[in-house]
């Protein structure tokens, strides 16, 4: 799988666009050969980076997920040495939760409550550790 700084066709995931006019975003599309699998955002916020990710529905569970991520952490950790990296996932997404634990991501605090274009939902914070022992 690989990863492009530059999404030529974006029209292929209409998601992407909206992240794509935002310059403030490092924004990333991944492929499996010809085919996308999904996209990141990375944006730089105060102390620490906070990392966003979309992966196409139907191929969830195909393990994409998981590969992006630690990507997306590597990326993260090139561009931005000094700091740490951190998501927010609705609380009742345990698929997602599990992907980013595997990957060396921790639930910090309380849940919060967020409202997004989709709703209001409770969100964990979780934090990414470089040094965790599942980044092995």
């Amino acid at each position: 799988m690989g990863y492009y700084k530059e999404c030529a066709e974006l029209d292929r995931c209409h998601a992407l666009d909206v992240y794509w006019e935002n310059k403030e975003f490092e924004n990333y599309s991944f492929y499996d050969g010809e085919v996308l699998v999904g996209f990141i955002n990375l944006r730089e916020v105060d102390d620490y980076v906070h990392f966003g990710i979309g992966v196409v529905p139907d191929l969830c569970g195909q393990g994409y997920g998981q590969q992006i991520v630690g990507m997306a952490c590597e990326l993260a950790n090139e561009i931005y040495p000094e700091k740490k990296v951190c998501l927010e996932v609705r609380t009742w997404n345990k698929r997602a939760i599990r992907c980013y634990e595997k990957v060396g991501f921790c639930i910090v605090g309380e849940p919060i409550t967020k409202t997004t274009p989709i709703g209001t939902g409770q969100f964990y914070k979780m934090m990414y550790d470089k040094d965790s022992k599942h980044n092995e």
